[in-house]
């Protein structure tokens, strides 16, 4: 398309037959409060270790149409409150998404993107219980429903710049115990600056709203809730004359928390991808 800009999954500008293979590295730290045996919430009970490689797969069928799918697949150890410990390999739930062009400014190297997201998440991670039988959905490595997802993807590309704005709104079917988890509203504003063709930084803020969640009919007051993560990353060509591999490290940390259950650590993440 006539532009240098590097770019990770999800922001690529689309052109015909494009495909791209993505494997994404991340590790994190979640502490969560649980149902103690008197049935009272005790803070900071379960701890969860958690890294998963995301799998993905795009492809461009028409230079304004991309169709992706991701999977993921996770270890996680987890220390409960009585001190008993798990680990465990897992694969998470199937990402399919389609992104379709709205506008764009100009078809060679465009300067302003358009872009309308729909997706769904389909139900392949198994269902987990803690030692006592119990399903705690925090440490769940999927729903166990059927997930649309719709989103708005704009990019603004200016010579060494470039910015990504995209927000999504995803609603959730019952799934695990009758249980349906609470609608999530993700926004994520990013920026990079791109001093030379191999190398550029990246920042961003990442906000994520989570509704509460039903069971049995009844609301769950003790759930969802919101957070604020900044960004800082770089993003490279590890080998100057490939321009199709493109590395990305990125550390997230939290700046505002405001959830009702547990409270989430930062997330290290490393990642690769490859054009065709």
């Amino acid at each position: 398309m006539g532009d240098p800009t590097l770019t990770v999954t999800g922001t690529e500008q689309p052109f015909q037959n494009r495909v791209r293979l993505s494997a994404v590295l991340r590790h994190r730290r979640e502490t969560l409060a649980a149902l103690g045996t008197d049935g009272v919430r005790v803070p900071d009970a379960v701890r969860l270790r958690e890294n998963r490689v995301e799998l993905g797969l795009s492809w461009a069928p028409a230079d304004r149409v991309v169709l992706a799918a991701t999977l993921p697949l996770i270890h996680q150890r987890v220390r409960y409150a009585n001190l008993a410990r798990t680990e465990r390999w897992t694969v998470g739930d199937l990402d399919l998404r389609a992104r379709t062009v709205l506008y764009r400014d100009r078809r060679l190297a465009p300067r302003h993107l358009l872009s309308a997201v729909v997706g769904l998440e389909l139900p392949t991670a198994p269902e987990l219980r803690d030692p006592a039988g119990r399903i705690i959905f925090d440490l769940q490595a999927g729903s166990g429903s059927v997930d649309p997802l719709v989103g708005l993807l704009y990019s603004r590309f200016a010579g060494v710049f470039s910015a990504h704005v995209t927000s999504t709104l995803r609603v959730p079917t019952e799934g695990y115990a009758a249980t349906r988890l609470g609608p999530t509203a993700q926004l994520s504003v990013a920026g990079q600056v791109q001093p030379w063709t191999v190398f550029g930084l990246r920042a961003s803020l990442d906000g994520r709203l989570d509704g509460r969640e039903v069971t049995g009919g009844a609301r769950v007051d003790d759930t969802g809730g919101g957070i604020l993560f900044g960004t800082l990353g770089v993003i490279a060509l590890p080998v100057p004359r490939d321009a199709d591999l493109v590395v990305l490290a990125q550390l997230s940390v939290p700046l505002v928390e405001r959830r009702r259950n547990g409270r989430e650590g930062g997330v290290v993440s490393a990642g690769v991808t490859h054009d065709f």
